[in-house]
């Protein structure tokens, strides 16, 4: 497991901005377990070199514009990578807007691609699913599952959940329902 010592802290400048790009001051990331493969050959996607910044989707505010796409002060979701400001191509970034209710954070937590989305689509649009349906959720403590746990619940249904081992399951009983922890 990692520990504080792992990890080192550099301050650097960003430079201009130049035609196309952003800089953001990052407000929340969303810590997910893709991450885990970037630091190693496991993913299907480029690995972080060592001693690179930790890349993370996350949701963060513009506070430098050269885009025409953007402006200071827009809410924007991406890749931010574990840092206090980023230099982004504008290109890679998705403008949110604010809705009362709604912090900004939230995007990058349950909202997010990796589980909000997905679970929503999967649940709502697609199964439909209402108030006394039975929802069987294989992988109920990951990112989606633990999403479709939660909408399920919040649309009526009875959910079983699966998870791999006694902890996990164990995690999720005392989540769902305090009276039922093991």
């Amino acid at each position: 497991m990692p520990v504080i010592d792992d990890f080192g802290i550099e301050t650097l400048a960003l430079g201009d901005v130049a035609e196309g790009f952003v800089i953001v001051k990052v407000d929340t990331l969303s810590i997910d377990a893709w991450i885990r493969t970037t630091l190693s050959d496991a993913g299907m996607h480029e690995t972080a070199a060592l001693g690179e910044t930790i890349p993370a989707l996350g949701v963060g505010q513009i506070v430098q514009c050269n885009s025409s796409d953007f402006a200071v002060g827009d809410w924007v979701y991406g890749l931010m990578s574990a840092q206090t400001h980023a230099l982004l191509p504008a290109t890679g970034l998705r403008k949110l807007t604010m809705q009362e209710g709604i912090a900004p954070g939230d995007f990058a937590g349950p909202l997010n691609v990796t589980g909000g989305i997905t679970a929503w689509v999967g649940l709502i649009r697609v199964a439909q699913i209402q108030a006394g349906d039975v929802v069987v959720v294989s992988g109920a403590a990951g990112a989606v599952g633990s999403v479709v746990v939660q909408l399920a619940k919040a649309r009526g249904a009875r959910v079983i959940g699966i998870a791999g081992g006694p902890a996990k399951c164990g995690y999720l009983l005392g989540r769902v329902d305090k009276r039922l922890q093991p």
